[in-house]
C-alpha cells in the first residue's frame, strides 16, 4: 500500500472521529460507531501488514512497515487521539462525551495542520453545480447518483474532498520502536 493511500485510510479515521462528535453532540449513542471506528484501524492495520501481491513470496517472515503509522503516531502525541478512539465510550453521556473530545480535536487539528498541508480536490462550495471533465481520476472523484454516458457529467458536488498537497511528516524510526504508536507508562515507586 503505498503512502498516500495509507494517509488518506487515517484521515478517514479522523473523519469519522470528527463526527463520532456531532453525533454523540446530537443524541446519538455512540455505541456501534465507536465499533466501526476499530473495525476500520484493525483493517487498516492488517492491510498494511500484508505483502503487496506482486510481491515475491519467501521464507523469510514479514514484517511490519512503520511507514504508513507516522500520522497517526503524530496524533497521538500531539492529541491522545487513539486514546480516544480506543475508549469505550458506552458509559459516558453524551455531554461528558462532547467535552472531552472538543480537546482532542482541537489538538489533532493543529498537529494535521502543522504537519499536512490538505487542499480540496474540487475547489468549491458543497452544493454547488460542478463539471467533471473527460479523464477525471476515479480514485479522485466518485460519481453517486444517475451516472450514464461518457464524461463531461454535469452535477451537485456533495463534498470537495482532500487531497494531500505536501507534507512535513517526520520520517519513521528503524525497528519495532517505529510501531509504537504510545509508549506505554511505568510509575516506579
Amino acid at each position: 500500500m503505498e503512502m498516500w493511500q495509507t494517509l488518506a485510510l487515517v484521515l478517514l479515521g479522523i473523519v469519522a472521529a470528527k463526527l463520532l462528535v456531532l453525533l454523540a453532540l446530537g443524541g446519538f449513542q455512540p455505541q456501534r460507531l465507536v465499533q466501526a471506528i476499530r473495525g476500520f484501524f484493525e483493517i487498516l492495520m492488517r492491510r498494511c501488514s500484508v505483502p503487496a501481491e506482486s510481491s515475491k513470496k519467501s521464507d523469510a517472515p514479514q514484517t511490519l512497515s512503520p511507514e504508513p503509522f507516522r500520522l497517526l503516531k503524530l496524533l497521538q502525541r500531539e492529541s491522545r487521539l487513539l486514546d480516544l478512539l480506543m475508549e469505550d465510550l458506552s458509559t459516558f453521556d453524551d455531554a461528558t462525551i462532547g467535552s472531552s473530545v472538543r480537546s482532542v480535536h482541537a489538538k489533532a487539528r493543529k498537529a494535521l495542520l502543522e504537519y499536512v498541508e490538505l487542499e480540496p480536490v474540487i475547489p468549491a462550495t458543497e452544493g454547488s453545480s460542478t463539471t467533471v471533465q473527460p479523464g477525471f481520476d476515479p480514485a479522485a472523484i466518485r460519481l453517486i447518483g444517475a451516472v450514464s454516458g461518457q464524461p463531461p457529467f454535469k452535477g451537485q458536488l456533495g463534498h470537495p474532498g482532500w487531497k494531500v498537497k505536501s507534507h512535513k511528516i517526520p520520517a519513521a524510526q528503524p525497528g519495532v520502536g517505529g510501531l509504537v504508536l504510545e509508549q506505554a507508562e511505568v510509575e516506579i515507586s
